[in-house]
């Protein structure tokens, strides 16, 4: 893991590293398993203002982007959201995603939330592994993906 990780809600000054690590990351050995919005510039634009419930993080190496996280849903009136976070692929396994996972999930402790969940493809092992070390136990397994879930007693 990276020595100096702090993690903070993107802004609009953020847009351009974050398209940055999109189109660094926009390609079949990433996307394969992060696929839930397209990685462009204007997906960039639109998280970086985003101004709803939903909560859109950069995880930063100094000033370098590093990673994204996401906990997601409630703008849709989902009432447990989803989590998902996007490590730069020059830095996996470096076990950067579970302590990007931990920062957000102490975000979300000190928030009072109670349940989160992530959908991980069956076949993606280093993310079960990574959402488990993070404190997600897997559930059910159905069209292709097994549903993970952290609760704040976890």
């Amino acid at each position: 893991m990276l020595r100096e990780l702090s993690l903070r809600a993107l802004e609009p000054g953020d847009e351009e590293a974050l398209a940055a690590l999109f189109a660094r990351n926009d390609m079949h050995e990433v996307t394969r398993w992060f696929d839930p919005f397209p990685l462009s510039g204007e997906q960039a634009r639109a998280l970086s203002r985003h101004s709803g419930r939903d909560l859109y993080w950069g995880a930063w190496e100094g000033v370098r982007l590093v990673a994204f996280a996401m906990v997601r849903g409630w703008d849709g009136g989902h009432p447990h959201p989803a989590y998902g976070c996007l490590v730069d692929r020059s830095l996996h396994g470096r076990r950067l995603g579970t302590g990007v996972t931990v920062l957000a999930l102490e975000q979300l402790r000190a928030r009072g939330i109670s349940e989160v969940r992530a959908r991980v493809h069956d076949d993606n092992q280093a993310s079960q592994r990574m959402l488990a070390a993070a404190g997600f136990e897997p559930g059910e397994r159905a069209g292709g993906r097994v549903l993970m879930v952290w609760r704040q007693d976890s």
